[in-house]
């Protein structure tokens, strides 16, 4: 049985996305692997075709599952002065996956010697809006540390 999510299109109709019946409404307890956020609902979108195909292709381009980057990208509606202590440590240590920073890098090398085709301008157009994006949260997040005291003020330090 396959148990990865799906995304599902008819003719003319916005793009439904859903987990497999293995993960339906009520059966599950979902984690994202790479953070403590505990049990989850699920919740099934149902999306214009343009907006599932940035999705799929970011996924793609960034190798990351479609459904952590959807809880990435609603995350990012969430004020982060609402958040707990330790997610906003968390959010002040926020890197880059390696990967995705080298491929980053080897992207804005080749576009500083202009070899980059269109495929490629579109997945450094993708990688800076994660990177531009992951910054912002970054810099509020450490702002509100700083407000909470915890952490101490970046000024004057080197």
């Amino acid at each position: 049985m396959d148990t990865s999510p799906r995304i599902e299109a008819g003719e003319g109709k916005p793009i439904r996305y859903s987990k497999p019946p293995a993960l339906a409404r009520g059966q599950s307890k979902i984690q994202n692997p790479k953070s403590k956020i505990g049990m989850t609902q699920t919740v099934t979108l149902e999306l214009p075709d343009f907006l599932a195909q940035h999705i799929e292709q970011t996924a793609s381009v960034t190798h990351r599952p479609v459904e952590e980057l959807l809880l990435e990208w609603i995350g990012y509606v969430v004020p982060v002065e609402s958040l707990p202590d330790d997610r906003i440590l968390a959010l002040c240590d926020l890197q880059m996956e390696s990967t995705q920073q080298q491929h980053l890098s080897d992207l804005l090398d080749r576009n500083r010697e202009g070899e980059l085709n269109a495929i490629d301008r579109q997945h450094l157009d993708i990688l800076m809006q994660i990177y531009r994006q992951g910054l912002l949260q970054k810099a509020k997040a450490l702002k509100e540390a700083v407000s909470r005291g915890l952490r101490s003020s970046l000024e004057g330090e080197s």
